[in-house]
Formats: structure tokens, C-alpha cells, sequence
């Protein structure tokens, strides 16, 4: 409270269960307090039960998001940019091969037909799913870490989920060229899509196939 008030903050996330004073009891100083009651209160907290809400509310908080939360929803509600939820998926197209996929769903994944009896198209695909899991392991570093092109290389990642998915899906997210996201560090782009959901939204609907393409691929 002492250092809201010396410095007179624009905003303030509020955890509710503070250890000395409750997050209630700081909302209600703060929006008592001259110097303090302008400033927009954001209650961060488990708390989800709708009486827990109305509370907050009433006592002058500006938000409440309950935990867990999306840095990218707690930041899009404070800038307050219109938003709504909606489904995210990834498709390639390619006009020299004729190649396309999408990967919203399992149909539409071998929409192409011809996809089902490819080879490389089910290399992609267990590339895919390999790639989800094992990545992980680059969040672990403290330093940027190999590049997406020497990862890739490394790890032996065949050249269908190198040329149509993962270099395409880099490229489109940074609008970069192939050349840049070969030389981009791999670990930033596993952060910016764990963040995102960007591997879950591309591989969601096949997680209850997993089987069927392991009998498949």
C-alpha cells in the first residue's frame, strides 16, 4: 500500500490471498485512498466461485481473472481490445506440387486423398507429433540454444515436416522468410507456440488418434 501510494501506479494486479492483508481488504484501501483510487485493479486469483466476482467487483475492482490466465488475454482485456475466442489452425498449400493439408481436424488433414497412401505425408505426420514432445526439452535452456535449422538437422526430422510444415508455420507467425526462420532460434519459436497453442490448435483433434495414425504412419 505504502508503495502504491508513493508512486501512484496506472495499474495493479491483486492477488486475493496475500499473506498479511487480503486482497479485499487492499482493493478497498486502494480505491479509499487519494491518491490511489484512479488507478485500474485487476484481481489475479484462483478464486472462480461467482460470489467471489461479485465481491471483487463491488469493491471496485476493474477486472478479475481467474488463475490459470493467458498473459496474451490479460493483456488484450487491459488494452482493452475487442476480442473473442475462436479456433486456430494452421493449412499449406503449395501451388508448384499441388500439396495441401490443414490441420484442424483429422478429415480435414487427408482431405487430399492421395495423402492417405504418402509416405512422406505420414512421416510429416509422426514428425508432428514427435516434434511436440520432445521440444519441450529446448524450454529448459538458459540460453537461446541451437537454431531451428541445426535442431531440426540434429534430430534427423524429415524433409517433408521441415519443407511443409514446421519452416511454413515459423515463417507465417514472424512473416519471415524460410532463409531467416532456418537461422531463428528454436527455443523462442517453442515458447511463442507453447504460449500460444499454436502445436496444440495444429495437433488437437488428432490427440484422440493417436493410435489409428501410429497403425497408419
Amino acid at each position: 500500500l505504502e508503495l502504491a501510494r508513493a508512486h501512484h501506479p496506472d495499474l495493479v494486479l491483486l492477488d486475493l490471498m496475500l499473506p498479511d492483508l487480503s486482497g479485499t481488504e487492499v482493493c478497498r484501501a486502494l480505491k479509499r485512498h487519494g491518491d490511489t483510487r484512479d488507478a485500474a485493479i485487476v484481481m489475479l486469483t484462483a478464486k472462480s466461485e461467482e460470489v467471489d466476482r461479485v465481491v471483487g467487483l463491488e469493491l471496485g475492482a476493474d477486472d478479475y481473472v481467474t488463475k490459470p490466465f493467458s498473459m496474451r488475454e490479460l493483456l488484450l482485456r487491459e488494452l482493452r481490445v475487442p476480442w473473442q475466442d475462436s479456433d486456430m489452425s494452421f493449412s499449406v498449400r503449395d501451388r508448384r506440387s499441388g500439396f495441401e493439408y490443414c490441420g484442424s481436424s483429422l478429415n480435414a488433414l487427408f482431405a487430399q486423398r492421395t495423402n492417405v497412401l504418402s509416405p512422406a505425408f505420414h512421416s510429416m505426420v509422426r514428425d508432428i507429433l514427435r516434434f511436440n514432445r520432445e521440444s519441450l526439452e529446448l524450454l529448459t535452456l538458459t540460453e537461446p540454444g541451437p537454431s531451428l535449422g541445426s535442431y531440426l538437422e540434429t534430430h534427423r526430422y524429415s524433409r517433408a515436416f521441415t519443407e511443409h510444415y514446421m519452416v511454413p508455420m515459423g515463417a507465417a507467425i514472424w512473416s519471415a522468410s524460410h532463409e531467416d526462420m532456418w537461422k531463428f532460434p528454436a527455443r523462442y519459436l517453442v515458447q511463442f507456440s507453447k504460449t500460444m497453442a499454436c502445436f496444440r490448435s495444429m495437433t488437437g483433434d488428432l490427440a484422440g488418434h493417436q493410435g489409428w495414425l501410429a497403425a497408419v504412419c
